[in-house]
Parts: C-alpha cells; sequence; structure tokens
C-alpha cells in the first residue's frame, strides 16, 4: 500500500517520489500518554545517543534513498557529521525520528560497521520511543554497543530554593561537590541559569527557565507532555528545568532499554546529582563527611520514585525488553 497517507510496511520496491510526499506530510508530535492526577514535578529523557555495530552489507548505504523492513525509511543528507562521512534521516511510519550516521572518518579509532544514532527529540516524549530505537536495531541486523549520551531532565525544579542556598552568605549552608557553577543573570541582576561543570565535560547540569526557552523556540510537544503529566503550574508560573547531562562515561552505566520508566530516569538523575552538585546545613561538627549527611534536597525524588542506585549496575535487562515486545505485539493484534 503506498497511497498518500500510508507507507508499505516491507521491505519491496517502492515509487520514491510517493515515499517523499508522505514523509513531507506526516503528522508529528503527539505525546501518546493519559492525563495524571497533579504532580510539582515531572522527569522525562531529553537527549538520547548511541553507537552500534551493523551487520548488514555496508554496501547497501552506498544509496541515497533505502528501504528496511519494518516501514523504515533512510534519506541521506547532503552533509556530513565532524567524525562520520554520511548522515541518513531515519523514518519510521513516515515520522523522522532521527539520524543515523555511517562510514567512521577515522578508521583507526572505529570499525567500518561501527555506526551512531540519535533520536529526535520529540519521539523521547512519547511513550513508544524505545520500541523505535529497538526496531530500526531489528531493520539494520544490528546491536547496541553503547550509549554515547543521555541527558534527563527535571521540571518544575524548585530555583528560589537554589537561589536562597546559593546567595546564602552566612556560615550555615555548604555546597556539595567540587563542579564549578556558573550563574548567569537578567539586567535586574536577577539569576536566570545555573551551570554546573563544563560542557565539555563527561557529565555537566543546567537548571534554566524552560519556559522561557519554550517561547523564544516553540516545542509544542513539551508544552503538551507537560499538560498530560499533569504537571502543576500556577497562574502561568514559569517552569524551570533541571538537566543532567551524561556523556560516554556515565550513559554507558545505564540501560537504555529501561529509560522509558520514569522512577529508572529520576534514579538516574538522582545517582549521578549526589556528591556532585547541591547543597548541606552545616553543624558544628568536626567530621565533614557526617555534616554534609544534612543534604538539602532540591527535589522530591521519592515523588517519582528517585532513589540511589548502586555502583556496579548491571546494564543489560534481556528479558524486560522481550516482555515489553510481547505485550506491544499483543496490543497491535487485539486493535488491529
Amino acid at each position: 500500500n503506498s497511497d498518500a497517507n500510508h507507507l508499505p510496511n516491507t521491505c519491496e520496491s517502492i515509487n520514491y517520489d510517493v515515499l517523499k510526499s508522505v514523509l513531507k506530510n506526516a503528522p508529528k508530535n503527539a505525546p501518546k500518554t493519559a492525563p495524571k492526577t497533579a504532580v510539582k514535578q515531572t522527569v522525562n529523557i531529553d537527549w538520547f545517543e548511541t553507537m552500534l555495530d551493523v551487520k548488514i552489507p555496508l554496501n547497501t548505504f552506498f544509496e541515497d534513498e533505502i528501504a528496511l523492513c519494518g516501514g523504515i525509511y533512510l534519506l541521506k543528507d547532503d552533509k556530513g557529521s565532524r567524525f562520520f562521512k554520511d548522515v541518513f534521516h531515519v523514518y519510521y511510519d513516515g515520522e523522522n525520528v532521527g539520524k543515523l550516521l555511517v562510514f567512521p572518518k577515522d578508521r583507526k579509532k572505529m570499525k567500518d560497521n561501527r555506526m551512531s544514532f540519535q533520536m529526535a527529540n520529540y519521539m523521547l516524549y512519547r511513550n513508544e520511543w524505545t520500541f523505535v530505537y529497538g526496531d530500526l536495531l531489528k531493520a539494520l541486523d544490528a546491536v547496541h554497543y553503547s550509549n554515547t549520551r543521555i541527558d534527563a531532565a527535571i521540571d518544575g525544579a524548585n530555583k528560589a530554593y537554589v537561589t536562597a542556598c546559593y546567595d546564602d552568605t552566612s556560615s550555615r549552608i555548604g555546597r556539595v561537590g567540587k563542579s564549578k557553577i556558573k550563574v548567569t543573570k537578567d539586567n535586574d541582576g536577577q539569576i536566570t541559569k545555573y551551570e554546573i561543570g563544563s560542557m565539555a565535560s563527561s557529565k555537566y547540569g543546567k537548571i534554566y527557565n524552560k519556559s522561557k526557552v519554550l517561547k523564544k523556540y516553540p516545542k509544542p510537544y513539551i508544552q503538551s507532555f507537560w499538560d498530560s503529566s499533569g504537571l502543576e503550574i500556577k497562574d502561568n508560573e514559569d517552569v524551570y528545568r533541571y538537566e543532567i547531562t551524561l556523556r560516554s562515561k556515565y550513559a554507558n552505566r545505564y540501560d537504555w532499554q529501561r529509560l522509558d520508566d520514569s522512577a529508572y530516569l529520576a534514579s538516574i538523575a538522582r545517582t549521578e546529582t549526589k556528591n556532585w552538585f547541591g547543597f548541606f546545613r552545616r553543624k558544628k561538627d568536626k567530621n565533614r563527611a557526617r555534616e554534609m549527611r544534612k543534604k538539602i534536597e532540591i527535589f522530591d525524588w521519592a515523588s517519582f520514585g528517585g532513589v540511589l542506585l548502586p555502583k556496579n549496575i548491571v546494564k543489560k535487562s534481556e528479558p524486560i525488553y522481550c516482555v515489553k515486545i510481547a505485550i506491544k505485539q499483543l496490543t497491535k493484534e487485539q486493535y488491529f
């Protein structure tokens, strides 16, 4: 079937003029989540980038337009990237879901079949994004090699509380962690943004006014996510976001198959924030370690299931993913 609204869900040859027309007019956004009771904070993944090893013949990628199994299509971009010669836009059921980078420029550091994939931001605000990545792996006959970047975003961060702790000039409040904190102020001298660490480092964080950013660079799907998640926004007040970026060194500790689980994501954010960024109440205690246990929590971790994860984390959870796939298939058979 290759009419104006659908793409063929097979690996058969297709008319690429029809394909391009469908992709251009394909629907976007609209996260598929049910309304919930009011919550003060939400957590979601905001960046997902990986490395994968592909087993299908590499000459497949010599073409500009490639049809794969499962309704997945690749369209080559005119430009490559810093580390890869070619970039393909990945379409899944007619929607652009990310970019696939192929043919490493430095063949001494990466194998020829090593590729990089970055999920489109809007897809991360949908429930089914892990299935999309799993289907891409199947279509490419690929294995997930590593996580190269994961961003966890907590919306509803208590910026006023952080500011009060940061600005405290008494000896009552101490800072956790050695990372430098950079602040950005507006014309009135009010702090509008905190940056923790360096953007070039393996771990980087920031607290900023997400509502203000969305006014300048609209992303309707994020507002839809807030609404469907029940994020409590009083009197049209601005929403502040705490965003922590984990690159390979830290990101690869965690299981991509569980990143659609808000409790697991909150646990990652809590684990990586501990002893890296935060504040504690000073006491008349000569034992520094014991004193730092009086930490001031800037998030209600328990509200979304955030717990401290063990150091030796088992990344793979194949049984969990298999159960997810089975449920997905049963749902398809029931409703389609």
